[in-house]
């Protein structure tokens, strides 16, 4: 994640953007990848990002691994694989 903006229009783009945050590496890099081979659910998603890219919506993507510490990750990663 990006550090706090030290002026005004940083603080703008910093408030006026959409962190995405997602657990899986690898769907993240075939999401930005062209290499990859892509399944229906990433090309969704690829489509339904440029199209809020394409209006002017900041998207930042980010890798969060399970490792990090976030409170509630692990049983979010239970819940997700129930």
């Amino acid at each position: 994640m990006s550090k706090e903006p030290s002026n005004y229009y940083g603080a703008v783009y910093w408030f006026m953007s959409c962190y995405i945050l997602n657990g899986s590496r690898t769907v993240l890099l075939a999401i930005v990848s062209d290499n990859n081979p892509m399944t229906q659910n990433i090309l969704d998603c690829c489509h339904d990002l440029k199209n809020l890219v394409s209006i002017g919506e900041n998207i930042l993507l980010q890798w969060v691994p399970a490792y990090c510490g976030v409170p509630g990750n692990e049983k979010a990663d239970f819940l997700a694989n129930k």
